[in-house]
């Protein structure tokens, strides 16, 4: 997997919201579709941070540049579902506080379609 060399993450970015509750986000690799629930770290309108446990099967399967089509559902049930085109831009190991033992997934949300 393309990790960033050596780079780690902290929170000190003030111009995203930060998301407090868990969204379900289906995965397509290969053309097979896996469903996991991944807590969305910031999520704006053209980019998405998922937080990945350190022992996650998806640390081993994507790499940077790396192109996937997801279903994001929000929280909110009474939102419809959403597809992204979604591209890896970065995979970043968190060091501190709650973030340790994490990977911290960014995504740039290529196109939308509900």
């Amino acid at each position: 997997m393309a990790r960033s060399s050596g780079q780690t993450w902290n929170n000190d970015s003030k111009s995203a919201l930060q998301a407090d509750e868990c969204y379900t986000v289906e995965l397509l690799f290969d053309g097979a579709c896996a469903v996991r629930q991944y807590k969305v770290w910031h999520k704006g309108t053209t980019y998405m941070c998922v937080l990945l446990e350190e022992t996650s099967e998806i640390l081993n399967r994507v790499r940077v540049g790396d192109r996937m089509n997801i279903r994001y559902f929000e929280a909110d049930q009474t939102v419809a579902s959403e597809y992204l085109e979604t591209e890896v831009r970065n995979v970043k190991k968190g060091n501190q506080g709650r973030l340790k033992g994490q990977y911290l997934l960014d995504l740039e949300i290529r196109e939308s379609q509900h």
